[in-house]
């Protein structure tokens, strides 16, 4: 069967981080997720950045909505990133939010493959990182 080529500039990887630190609040962590996006929107190969908005599902009781900061998910950031530029992404996110944090990340590209993880530790981000990049790029060499 013949390998299907696809151009990997043309691929999208919609990544959606969540991070979770027992130590800040939820303001504290929502303010220090806004400042990362905000460094991430001038990054090459970074599409579009945004938080994650809190959608109230229907079967939520009225009067009780999900935890959340002015209507954003606290720790939640999702990007639109270029297939070759996703590396780079999460290790600009490895060198700013690892410490002290689980990392909880979902990639999903246009393509349609999916790769979800999670990690509490640099090493566990490395190898996080070495996986979504098998993943996306299967015969791929070092």
């Amino acid at each position: 069967m013949p390998e299907i080529l696809f151009n990997p500039v043309q691929v999208t990887v919609l990544m959606r981080i969540a991070l979770q630190d027992r130590e800040l609040g939820d303001r504290k962590l929502h303010a220090e997720v806004e400042e990362v996006l905000s460094q991430l929107r001038g990054r090459e190969g970074v599409q579009d950045v945004s938080l994650v908005a809190v959608k109230v599902a229907p079967e939520v009781p009225i009067g009780m909505t999900p935890r959340n900061i002015g209507g954003f998910l606290p720790g939640v950031l999702q990007a639109e990133v270029s297939l070759p530029y996703v590396m780079q992404v999460l290790e600009f996110l490895r060198d700013r939010l690892l410490e002290n944090r689980r990392i909880e990340m979902s990639l999903k590209s246009s393509d349609g493959k999916s790769f979800s993880s999670r990690a509490s530790n640099p090493e566990e981000l490395d190898f996080l990182m070495q996986e979504a990049e098998s993943f996306f790029y299967p015969h791929h060499e070092k």
